[in-house]
């Protein structure tokens, strides 16, 4: 039955390569945000000096998690559209 699926809407099949990185872009954003946040946030993890505020940490939390996955979507999707489009 996927088959006749596919074969009855045959752009649905041309879009999976862009569905499959989406996927794996939002898994590995949700990795970064449970790992970093408590490396970043409590003060005896030991990732940043003690002396920082939490201002401080909260700044450079929002942009590590901001900029990191925006790089990489920006990266992965060109090469998600490239197999659509091809």
């Amino acid at each position: 039955m996927d088959k006749e699926f596919v074969q009855a809407r045959p752009g649905v099949a041309r879009l999976m390569p862009l569905y499959g990185v989406i996927i794996i872009a939002f898994l590995g954003y949700s990795m970064m945000v449970t790992l970093f946040v408590p490396m970043l946030m409590h003060k005896s993890a030991g990732f940043l000096p003690e002396n920082f505020t939490t201002a401080q940490r909260t700044t450079l939390l929002g942009l590590l998690l901001g900029g990191i996955g925006n790089v990489f979507m920006l990266v992965t999707m060109p090469l998600a559209w490239a197999n659509v489009i091809v």
